[in-house]
């Protein structure tokens, strides 16, 4: 055999061992996971969910693409869950609706917009109850606190609480240096959770630099003072929420590298924290792109969480373990899921997992049991 002859039989073994080990083993296809139910959403693009305390109800508020606002496409609509009937309208909001939520008793609702506007429903007859108006610049979401007679509001880098009745600010949590992203309330109404992540300018001038702002940061509500700052990232936290007895709390964070010179990496991990030990003691991790929404089971067994990766993903609260992937990439075409996950929720009987992606559906699936 020629050196030649020899150099063209290398080639071609190397090119068949290639060949078939393709064949045997092709790339891997995302797995897609078809909801159990869905509900349809006749109006707007849903951007947040909440369940009614006697779980029957869902509401779903939607949004606007930049500048194609019209009345019909901002809405807040509530349906039964059982049936996916539509029940009642709420409109009322200009721009997009950033929060929704029920009070303790269900008889009401509450709803923050882009319009910079947090407005009071009446849930059984729709009727518009209230809007209290912030001149400021960033409006994350509104909460009712404890027995609903006064409502959490976030405002740029502040938490202002305002008294239901009487329209007037009853008190200020401050102590951010940049725009909140997230805030929660424990259902007890004892703690408020806060998180940020936005670039913020220190002074503008020759000496100007930019501070970083990443951080959790839990308040006594009684005292409006902040217990425990949590300051860990170097990217975004983007959502927070509390475990139904507030014992525990999550949070999101963010791909979003805000400070180009540090090596600290971003994780897209989801937190759980001890609120009574002001300390992480679990990270969930796997997600490969932002973590938009976090939610725990009623009975606190489980986490819940939602990523612009389009996945959902259930883990274990009392061994961190996995238990469940909800993949959603290429449901578009089958299924009319267009976006990333905005809202993850949980039925209140903790059966079935909700979640909202920007389309014009709602979509549940079934709660993994512990393997």
């Amino acid at each position: 055999m020629t050196k030649n002859e020899s150099a063209l039989l290398t080639v071609t073994i190397a090119y068949l061992l290639t060949a078939n080990a393709l064949a045997a083993d092709p790339p891997a296809k995302p797995q897609v996971t078809p909801p159990d139910r869905v509900i349809q959403v006749p109006a707007g693009e849903v951007r947040c969910i909440a369940f009614s305390p006697d779980g029957k109800y869902i509401a779903a508020a939607s949004g606007v693409w930049k500048d194609s606002a019209t009345q019909g496409d901002v809405i807040t609509q509530l349906f039964e869950v059982d049936s996916g009937k539509e029940v009642r309208r709420y409109l009322g909001h200009s721009d997009t609706i950033q929060s929704v939520a029920f009070s303790p008793d269900g008889k009401q609702l509450l709803t923050s917009s882009s319009d910079k506007t947090v407005r009071l429903w009446d849930v059984a007859s729709g009727r518009d109850l209230g809007k209290f108006a912030c001149s400021m610049q960033k409006m994350v979401g509104a909460a009712f606190v404890g027995d609903a007679k006064t409502i959490a509001v976030s405002y740029d880098s502040s938490v202002f609480f305002l008294d239901v009745e009487s329209d007037q600010q009853v008190r200020r949590a401050v102590g951010h240096r940049s725009t909140i992203r997230a805030v929660a309330i424990s259902p007890n109404g004892r703690h408020l959770m806060t998180g940020t992540g936005y670039l913020s300018f220190v002074k503008w001038g020759p000496r100007s630099h930019v501070a970083v702002d990443c951080r959790v940061q839990l308040w006594d509500m009684t005292t409006s003072r902040v217990i425990g700052p949590f300051t860990l990232f170097e990217g975004p936290v983007l959502s927070v929420a509390f475990s139904t007895d507030g014992k525990f709390a999550l949070s999101g964070s963010g791909n979003e590298r805000l400070n180009p010179g540090s090596d600290v990496p971003v994780d897209c991990a989801v937190r759980l924290w001890d609120v009574e030990k002001v300390s992480v003691i679990r990270l969930f991790e796997g997600h490969r792109n932002s973590v938009e929404s976090v939610a725990f089971s009623p009975d606190g067994k489980f986490v819940v969480s939602g990523s612009r990766d389009k996945s959902i993903r259930v883990w274990e609260l009392s061994t961190g373990k996995e238990l469940r992937q909800i993949d959603l990439e290429g449901l578009g075409h089958r299924y009319g899921l267009i976006g990333e996950i905005r809202q993850v929720a949980c039925t209140t009987d903790g059966k079935f997992i909700a979640a909202c992606a920007g389309d014009r559906t709602i979509r549940f699936w079934r709660m993994p049991s512990p393997k």
